[in-house]
């Protein structure tokens, strides 16, 4: 049994250091859902725990892992997207060609239909940038309502291994802007 003076004498310590922990602890959750666009016309989804959001000047949104070593994007497709089906494959290809991808691989496309009142369109593919693999994937986003935009992840098959549960919630959490 543990005598009641030593309880006195180290209960203030551990309360401070479960407060600490507390605090600590809600300092790395993520602020709930986020709208994108900017306007918050589109989409919302709940980034993973602990990612750094960033926007940067021509709207992209980018969603970084904590180590750094896996981001996803988002990128507006208001304009220039108008067949998310048939354009996805396109515009994945010329998002790896400026990533300097080679020795690409066929691809494969899929389709959710109405995920949260979304429809969302899958386009993945393989490559190599400087000898190493590289796995993209390209979801296509179209809400009932407001703007298509793309999510695309372009990271090596470790990184994507690694985060594939922060991903899979991600895009569970995917929902239109309006509900």
């Amino acid at each position: 049994m543990i005598p009641r003076s030593a309880l006195r004498r180290f209960l203030p310590s551990v309360l401070a250091l479960l407060c600490l922990a507390l605090s600590t602890a809600s300092s790395l959750r993520a602020e709930g859902e986020v709208k994108f666009p900017a306007d918050g016309s589109s989409i919302r989804f709940t980034p993973p725990v602990g990612w750094k959001i960033s926007h940067e000047d021509d709207g992209t949104m980018i969603c970084t892992a904590p180590d750094a070593q896996y981001f996803f994007a988002l990128i507006s497709g208001k304009d220039d997207i108008h067949d998310m089906y048939n354009e996805l494959p396109g515009v994945a290809r010329t998002l790896g060609d400026k990533s300097k991808l080679t020795d690409t691989d066929a691809g494969h496309s899929s389709e959710w239909d109405n995920h949260n009142g979304l429809k969302i369109f899958i386009y993945s593919f393989k490559g190599k940038r400087d000898g190493q693999d590289i796995d993209v994937v390209a979801a296509g986003l179209v809400p009932a309502k407001g703007d298509t935009c793309i999510l695309l992840c372009v990271a090596t098959p470790k990184a994507q291994e690694a985060h594939d549960n922060a991903m899979r919630a991600v895009m569970r959490s995917l929902k239109t802007a309006a509900d």
